[in-house]
């Protein structure tokens, strides 16, 4: 009995391998069938050695390698307020060193300018003032010394006469002659310490006049910054800013606060793509690999590129610090 189950198994197991085997054999008839009706082909593919070359795909961003950042100017003395931009160079326009850029509203340093200059002129004419009161003042002092001295000299000679005269004269005279001398003395310290005031008094004047000249410089140099001028050579490209309406292209009219980036001047002869490859794929990089550098917005274009510099140090994902980047820097 058990070797009749074998039997049958085995039968069974024949049966079904015939079953497929003409089935396979209808299915290859009826397409080749199809194939002869259409006239049509297999279709054939040539098959070449050659050297395997892989790629990478990698994006980045392209920029310039010679670029001027140009951003709102800091006032000195001044608060962060905003400051409207006046006149304004149009994007894509190409510039050379000196051409004018950027021009912001400059009234309320031309005005503060004006008010520190008048400041600084009346202050040199109260220092002319007072100098020349101080040579009046020093006439004056000069007669009042001569006649203390006169004094003295005569009170002197009166003394050498007490021999022959009585001896109340005499007393008069010696007391004469002291009184002089004090006179003198007085005379001396009081115009000394005059002309130490007056002195004192000019050099606050002074001091006063030197500070609204720097305030007056400092004034110039605030006005002479609202105008910026480009220092190279290049390509205008104007930058994104925030407006009351959202973030949007800078123009004539738009409020910049002090410090924040508006445009740029960048020198097209020279770009680079400066990007990212993940870890797996950075040790096939070298420097001085070529390259190929599509744009996203020119896809008919293509640049010939070569690599500059793969970075030794990996950096964090922007999703996970498990998967590392390395920065990479394209020449074109």
């Amino acid at each position: 009995m058990f070797k009749n189950l074998i039997l049958r198994r085995a039968f069974a197991v024949r049966a079904i391998a015939v079953l497929l085997v003409a089935i396979l054999a209808a299915v290859g008839a009826r397409s080749w069938r199809k194939g002869e009706v259409r006239g049509a082909t297999l279709p054939m593919a040539t098959v070449e050695r050659r050297d395997f070359v892989r790629t990478l795909r990698i994006h980045g961003v392209i920029e310039a390698v010679k670029f001027h950042a140009v951003a709102a100017p800091r006032l000195s003395g001044q608060g962060g307020s905003s400051m409207i931009i006046t006149r304004l160079v149009p994007a894509g326009a190409r510039v050379q060193p000196g051409d004018l850029l950027a021009e912001f509203d400059r009234q309320a340093q031309t005005k503060n300018y004006l008010d520190r200059e008048t400041e600084y002129r009346d202050r040199v004419e109260q220092i002319r003032k007072k100098k020349a009161e101080q040579e009046a003042a020093l006439a004056t002092d000069e007669r009042e010394m001569k006649e203390a001295e006169h004094a003295v000299e005569k009170a002197a000679l009166d003394v050498k006469r007490n021999e022959i005269l009585s001896k109340i004269d005499a007393e008069k005279n010696a007391q004469n002659l002291a009184e002089a001398k004090a006179r003198l003395d007085q005379v001396r310290r009081t115009i000394r310490l005059r002309r130490s005031v007056v002195a004192s008094e000019v050099r606050i004047l002074e001091i006063q006049r030197d500070r609204d000249l720097a305030a007056m410089r400092n004034a110039q140099r605030n006005s002479d910054r609202m105008v910026i001028r480009s220092p190279l050579a290049g390509l205008v490209v104007l930058g994104t800013i925030f407006k009351s309406n959202g973030p949007g292209e800078v123009q004539e009219g738009d409020e910049v606060r002090p410090g924040v980036p508006f445009l740029q001047v960048v020198d097209p002869q020279s770009m680079q793509v400066r990007s990212r490859v993940n870890q797996v794929d950075a040790a096939r990089l070298a420097a001085g690999q070529t390259a190929k550098v599509h744009l996203d917005a020119y896809p008919e274009l293509s640049f010939p590129g070569r690599v500059a510099q793969v970075g030794a140090i990996a950096l964090g994902g922007s999703f996970s610090d498990r998967i590392r980047t390395f920065p990479v820097l394209f020449t074109i």
